[in-house]
């Protein structure tokens, strides 16, 4: 854990291998960070994509939803 230059935001890390900020005021977790960059992103219906870059996104994260 460790806070920022004015001490407002509160950084921690997990064994969910995220780090999540956290608002000292609101005690509030305001953004999570991943090593996955494309976490959530719906690729579904995107066109000029090989079966591997769906492959490679997928394990960054990316999901084929309807």
């Amino acid at each position: 854990m460790a806070f920022n230059s004015n001490g407002k935001l509160l950084a921690s890390a997990s064994t969910d291998e995220t780090v999540r900020l956290w608002d000292i005021t609101s005690l509030m977790c305001v953004k999570v960070l991943t090593d996955r960059p494309y976490e959530g992103l719906n690729i579904r219906n995107v066109r000029g994509l090989s079966e591997t870059e769906v492959d490679t996104l997928k394990i960054f994260g990316a999901v084929e939803q309807p």
